[in-house]
């Protein structure tokens, strides 16, 4: 049945009827993968509503579950129910401004349980609320519904529970602030759903590829760049093995060899494909080269882009980011255009080429996409990106593992510019991911890629030689899913193993899966499979490697088939830390889905399904063993239940039936000493590597030669240096000083002699007697004897004194010094007495110039230049006496004033004061009455007193009219008639207050 809604016009989002109906299924019409489509929109519309399914399947299927177990119970704990992401009371905080109330955003409050516990934890690192998640909300058992997306989580409000959403359709005729409601959050993330289906319903009729994608041609064409150019071709310059080679890429007969450009025939096929042909499907089985493949198709297309008539930059998409990323960290050994768009990298080398580090806007950093070589984004990106994408015009689009990738992911990615479609990857080894095995019956899950092989069966190329494996592991996958792979001659060579015996090996064991070993309970959906026994015997390998036997943490990966088992290993390694060595943490732990690209030197396969049934889940799917199988370099271990798995898959009993005719399976793992390869060890459980090799050692002695010249006996290991051994090894040796001999451990020194010996002091004159052993710290001591000692150059005496301390003479030197004085400083033999001169401590005794008195100072100071020495005098008044300085007296002689204050009555004025007994000057006030009727104010003793008071020259300030008449300030004895205001004066009037 054809649905009945335009995919153009219809909502991305789920409507409520469509998730409640169950049969909404049936009316999605299957992916055509043998034949073609009858039109551009029959396609676009088959795989928008394909999608569009595998988007709403599970929470239609959710729903129903809920339902069930709500009539079963009448109600639903949170915590027995976590894979469904399912949360009760869920509350709608009322928005705080009227902009958020008039929009769809809403803010969520995760309401405590009756334990009082919160619904949410720390989701920083979580992928619950991602932006973009789709979330169902319900508050009558979900008779109706409301969607919306995430819009905001902030990781720190984890405590209180919030997070931001944006409803998929108005909410009007439902009150949100009124009710608790019940939550269930899609298990398929919807983002990049969302921006796919979008792009989809924007395809116009010039979308391009119309008749490979629709009406399956089996016709290949020349890229359009390259038609153009047709007529007038330029030669194109490619890097071989030894040289550059310039030659037309349409001439076939003008190409240099396979061997001069470094490949095998299989991919100078494939290459010649990809440069011609506008529609280049290639595929290669694990380890054919398909990225080194890739990468030379880059570096053609980027070098040669003038000459190819290319204008944009190449494309590269992926569906994952370890996917693109590791293209792109190859692609910049070719140019440093480049750019990464999103911020999901984990690469380091990329961080420099990240679009956001681009200078200036968003637009500005848009137009500078122009000017690159290589963009590289995932389909979501590209989708996400669509108009902008249509805008620059990609010529060429490069899709890494396309096999994995959704055929309506790809579609999404293509501009109605693109003109050359390379899609490289494996379609028997990882398929696309759909939500619910209900959705492969549709043929979702088959790819674009897959779709072209199996309509254009003579237009894609194989890669048939790999270089990644060792025979023994591409017997486990050839002829089984590839008939044609060969191996290339450099995986016959490789290094023998350290530890391991064979290079494949399976230890089969039948420890139950969870949850086989309990009972499920009823309301438990999709319950997680792991198995503890492997989880144990991984880590437990992983930790032995690591130990003594020569491996790093980067050699060795641990791949489980389900995340609940990878999640279960990285617990056990954390919380076991203690226990393990160091680098245990930094081994590789992942899904074999999340590993897609990947390869490493071990690999360690956990494969988890052991149960009474014969139930292997997708281990069953071809595509996921191949995976599984072929990622290891030099070693593969696998643990599992093989009865189970081979019970009821044919692809397990013919790989059971490869590893018995290798001698690789049985029920232990046997290990051996690099350097006694016939000493081996079978580790059957985990508890074995601590009780049969608890330090990852051999049981055998090492005994190869040390410096000592004995053979170590500690137990072997490869990588001993036998720096912190101690060889026990009784030996007879000589002691430090090579005098006595003794019998000890070899790892002793003889320094420990006992024996007496005499010893010569270092002093050389007396001897000492000591233990040997000890001689090498006396040898050295101070002489403590003591001897008469007599000092060269100096005419003192003889003392006594230690031997081996050095002195000097310690008596007063009683030379005679050059100021007459003896001197009486430390002895200084050979040194001249003028250096102790300036200092010498005997008193001066010079006489003044007075004669009188002598110098009190040290000798060596110098005198003062007056004699500061009390002498009596009279003054020159000649009635009072006092002291003066001796100096003082020789420069003054007998006019010495006399400072006697006395009580004085002066002539002519008759005013007492209190002055010196020979001052002469009256020092009071005048205190007379002038004519004018002031007190005198002038110093008695002015000697024009008698001429100031006859002519009233009074100085008293007084107030009076000036010739102006205006009031101003005077003194006494000025003419007022004479003097004008200051107002007056300066011209500029004057206001009479």
């Amino acid at each position: 049945m054809a649905p009945t809604r335009n995919f153009r016009t219809v909502s991305v989002y789920p409507t409520p009827q469509e998730v409640l109906d169950t049969n909404m299924t049936d009316e999605v019409q299957p992916n055509i993968i043998d034949g073609p489509y009858k039109s551009l929109d029959h396609y676009l519309e088959t795989q928008f509503w394909l999608l569009r399914e595998d988007a709403v399947l599970p929470l239609r299927k959710g729903l129903a579950e809920i339902k069930i177990l709500c009539c079963e119970r009448g109600n639903f704990e949170t915590d027995s129910s976590a894979c469904l992401k399912f949360y009760e009371r869920v509350k709608f905080l009322r928005p705080t401004n009227q902009e958020e109330g008039q929009s769809k955003i809403a803010t969520l409050c995760f309401e405590p349980d009756k334990k009082g516990r919160r619904s949410l934890g720390n989701f920083e690192h979580s992928k619950m609320f991602m932006f973009g998640s789709l979330l169902c909300f319900s508050r009558n058992s979900f008779k109706t519904l409301l969607f919306a997306t995430v819009s905001y989580r902030d990781p720190k409000c984890s405590s209180k529970s919030k997070i931001q959403v944006k409803f998929c359709e108005d909410y009007e005729d439902e009150n949100i602030y009124s009710s608790d409601y019940m939550m269930f959050e899609s298990e398929a993330y919807f983002e990049p759903y969302y921006h796919v289906l979008t792009a989809l319903q924007n395809i116009t009729d010039d979308f391009p590829f119309q008749e490979y994608f629709i009406r399956v041609e089996q016709e290949d064409y020349l890229p359009q760049y390259l038609r153009e150019n047709e007529k007038n071709p330029k030669p194109i310059t490619v890097k071989g093995v030894q040289k550059n080679y310039q030659f037309d890429v349409l001439d076939e007969s003008a190409w240099p060899s396979a061997e001069e450009l470094g490949l095998d025939d299989s991919q100078y096929t494939a290459l010649g494909d990809a440069l011609t042909n506008e529609l280049a499907v290639i595929h290669g089985p694990p380890g054919t080269g398909k990225t080194f493949l890739a990468l030379k198709i880059v570096e053609i297309l980027t070098q040669n882009k003038l000459a190819m008539n290319r204008k944009t930059p190449i494309l590269v998409i992926s569906n994952t980011n370890c996917a693109l990323d590791q293209l792109l960290v190859g692609a910049l050994e070719i140019t440093g255009k480049l750019v990464r768009i999103g911020g999901q990298s984990r690469r380091q080398e990329l961080e420099y080429f990240n679009f956001n580090k681009l200078k200036g806007s968003r637009y500005q950093r848009l137009q500078q996409l122009a000017h690159q070589d290589v963009i590289g984004l995932t389909t979501t990106g590209a989708a996400k990106m669509r108009l902008e994408l249509n805008e620059l015009g990609c010529e060429v689009v490069i899709v890494e593992e396309a096999a994995s990738v959704f055929e309506a992911h790809v579609i999404a990615c293509l501009s109605n510019n693109c003109q050359h479609l390379i899609m490289i990857g494996d379609h028997k080894q990882l398929r696309p991911q759909v939500s619910n095995s209900t959705l492969s019956s549709l043929n979702l899950e088959t790819s674009l890629f897959e779709r072209m092989v199996l309509n254009r069966k003579e237009q894609y190329s194989t890669l048939d030689v790999q270089y990644r494996m060792p025979p023994e592991m591409t017997k486990l996958i050839s002829p089984l899913f590839y008939e044609n792979l060969k191996d290339d001659k450099s995986v016959m060579q490789k290094p023998e193993l350290k530890v391991l015996t064979k290079r494949v090996s399976f230890i089969t064991h039948e420890f139950p899966e969870y949850p086989e070993h309990r009972q499920v309970r009823k309301n438990e959906k999709n319950p997680g499979k792991k198995n503890d026994h492997e989880v144990e015997y991984a880590i437990a390998l992983s930790n032995y490697l690591l130990m003594k036997n020569g491996y790093e943490p980067s050699e060795i990966t641990i791949l489980a088939v389900y995340n609940e088992q990878v999640q279960a290993m990285k617990k056990a390694i954390r919380n076991g830390k203690a226990k393990y060595v160091k680098g245990l943490a930094e081994v590789k732990v992942a899904t074999v889905d999340d590993f897609q690209g990947g390869e490493c030197s071990i690999i360690i396969l956990s494969l988890v399904r052991s149960n009474s049934k014969g139930e292997i889940g997708f281990l069953n799917e071809e595509s996921r063993v191949i995976a599984a199988l072929s990622k290891a370099r030099d070693a593969l271990v696998m643990i599992g239940n093989m009865s189970t798995l081979s019970s009821k898959s044919s692809y397990w009993k013919r790989i059971k039936n490869s590893l018995e005719e290798q001698g690789a399976l049985g029920r232990s793992l046997l290990l051996r000493c690099v350097e006694h390869p016939d000493n081996q060890v079978a580790l059957q459980n985990p508890e074995d590597f601590d009780s049969i090799c608890p330090e990852g050692d051999c049981h055998r002695l090492c005994m190869k030669p040390m410096e000592c010249g004995h053979r170590c006996k500690s137990l072997y290991s490869p990588y001993c240096d036998h720096s912190s051994y101690t060889c026990q090894e009784p030996c007879f040796k000589l002691c430090d000083a090579g005098l006595h001999e003794s019998r000890m451990a070899c790892y002793e020194r003889a320094s420990n002699c006992q024996e007496v010996r005499e010893i010569t002091l270092h002093c050389g004159r007396h001897e000492k007697t000591v233990i040997c052993g000890q001689s090498h710290l006396v040898a050295h001591e101070i002489c403590t004897e003591t001897i008469i000692k007599t000092f060269s150059g100096c005419h003192h005496p003889a003392v006594k004194g230690i031997c081996g301390k050095k002195e000097k003479c310690k008596s007063q030197c009683g030379g005679l010094q050059h100021c007459g004085h003896i001197c009486k400083a430390v002895c200084h033999p050979g040194e001249d007495h003028s250096d102790h001169n300036d200092r010498c401590l005997e008193p001066c005794r010079k006489l003044c110039a007075s004669g009188l008195h002598r110098c009190t100072l040290k000798c060596y100071e110098r005198c003062a230049s007056r004699c500061q020495e009390k002498v009596k005098v009279t003054y020159s008044c000649g009635k009072h006496e006092g002291t003066i300085d001796c100096g003082q007296r020789r420069s003054l002689g007998n006019r010495v004033a006399c400072p006697v204050v006395i009580e004085k009555v002066f002539p002519g004025c008759f005013h007492s004061a209190e002055v010196a007994c020979e001052q002469k000057v009256c020092p009071r006030h005048c205190d007379r009455l002038l004519q004018c009727g002031h007190v005198c104010k002038m110093n008695c003793h002015i000697y024009n007193l008698e001429q100031i008071h006859r002519y009233s020259i009074c100085h008293e300030r007084v107030r009076a009219n000036g010739s102006c008449g205006h009031p101003i300030v005077k003194l006494c004895h000025q003419d007022a008639k004479t003097m004008k205001c200051n107002d007056c004066s300066n011209k500029r009037g004057c206001i009479i207050s």
